[in-house]
């Protein structure tokens, strides 16, 4: 899809906005999502209360506010998201943006 394209999509449906269309691995741990726009999600492994559940930090670094975050309990882990990036090819990252997708709306999209 190119970019003109992708604004159009944008402009019809704002959710869109939580899609990640880059991301960068920050340790073993973390991922630094890249949204639309100057949003950020960072997702991280982290425990709640003893259970291992995926930390949200859903950025706007053209804002002044603090992050807004989540905790999703899941099955998988960012570390074994990391190592599943890593191992494939870019055009195959769709699926874990999905999720990470999906994850973001259930905790940010009002």
């Amino acid at each position: 899809m190119n970019r003109s394209e992708w604004e159009w999509c944008l402009n019809n449906d704002d959710s869109l906005y939580y899609f990640p269309i880059n991301h960068t691995v920050k340790g073993n741990y973390r991922i630094h999502f890249e949204l639309s726009g100057s949003h950020n999600l960072r997702v991280s492994d982290a425990a709640l209360a003893g259970k291992p559940v995926l930390l949200f930090e859903y950025v706007d670094e053209d804002d002044d506010r603090p992050a807004i975050i989540g905790f999703i309990e899941a099955d998988s882990t960012i570390e074994s998201m990391i190592d599943h990036l890593n191992s494939i090819d870019s055009i195959y990252h769709e699926p874990i943006y999905k999720s990470v997708y999906e994850w973001a709306l259930q905790l940010f999209y009002r």
